[in-house]
């Protein structure tokens, strides 16, 4: 039996989905794709508001267990990650926190490459 996600579920990502969609729509007809895009910010909204489309679409119609649906929740957990520490950097408390954080990741780019790299050739 094919496991897919049931309305209720469906329903929930749905509603969850729809007001960052609206206002990336609203966004891109205010600004124009070209200086829209031209933002990085504004393509990691886009990233995450695509993913969310994407769980919804493929959890009507493929298992949930499915590797393609896998990673479209991946990717749409880091993006919305990423937009989590974006908002975090609001408190004063937590704002160095989250830039020491992104100078790391940018400082271990390069490990990060070649140690994706060798897993990929490994497994």
């Amino acid at each position: 039996k094919r496991q897919c996600l049931d309305s209720n579920m469906v329903a929930i990502l749905a509603a969850g989905v729809s007001y960052p969609f609206l206002y990336e729509c609203i966004q891109i007809y205010k600004d124009g794709v070209i200086d829209h895009i031209s933002n990085p910010w504004n393509i990691t909204d886009f990233i995450m508001v695509a993913s969310g489309i994407l769980t919804i679409v493929f959890g009507q119609f493929m298992s949930y267990l499915d590797v393609r649906v896998k990673l479209v929740i991946i990717i749409s957990c880091l993006s919305l990650l990423i937009k989590t520490f974006y908002f975090l950097r609001i408190f004063s408390s937590l704002s160095y926190l989250v830039v020491m954080l992104g100078q790391v990741i940018s400082d271990l780019r390069p490990f990060l490459l070649f140690f994706s790299i060798l897993i990929i050739l490994l497994s």
